[in-house]
C-alpha cells in the first residue's frame, strides 16, 4: 500500500482554569490528509512548558506505554509547527477603520 500525505493540519486546544498541571499548555489533534481526501486523526498530543526553556511536545501515551512513535526528525518538525501555531493564537487581531 502506497500512502501520499499532502498536508498536515493541527487542532489546538489552549487549557485554561483548571489544568492537572501549571505547565500543561495545550491539546493537540493532528490531521494527515492524503491527496485523496482521505485522512488519519491522531488526538492527545500535549504541549507543555518546559521547566529549562521553551515547550516539550508529548505524544499520546499512558504510563510505561506510548501510543504513537514518531521519527525525531518529523518529530522536531511536527513540535517546531505546533509551537508556530501556538504562539500564532495569542496574536491579538487588530481591525483596521
Amino acid at each position: 500500500m502506497k500512502i501520499n500525505i499532502n498536508e498536515i493540519k493541527f487542532t489546538i486546544k489552549k487549557l485554561t482554569g483548571l489544568k492537572k498541571h501549571p505547565n500543561l499548555l495545550a491539546n493537540i489533534t493532528i490531521i494527515f490528509k492524503e491527496e485523496s481526501g482521505e485522512y488519519l486523526t491522531i488526538s492527545g498530543f500535549t504541549l507543555w512548558k518546559s521547566k529549562f526553556e521553551g515547550y516539550n511536545l508529548e505524544v499520546p501515551s499512558k504510563p510505561g506505554f506510548k501510543f504513537s512513535l514518531i521519527s525525531t526528525s518529523l518529530k522536531n518538525k511536527i513540535k517546531k509547527e505546533v509551537i508556530k501555531q501556538y504562539e500564532y493564537e495569542d496574536i491579538p487581531i487588530v481591525e483596521e477603520t
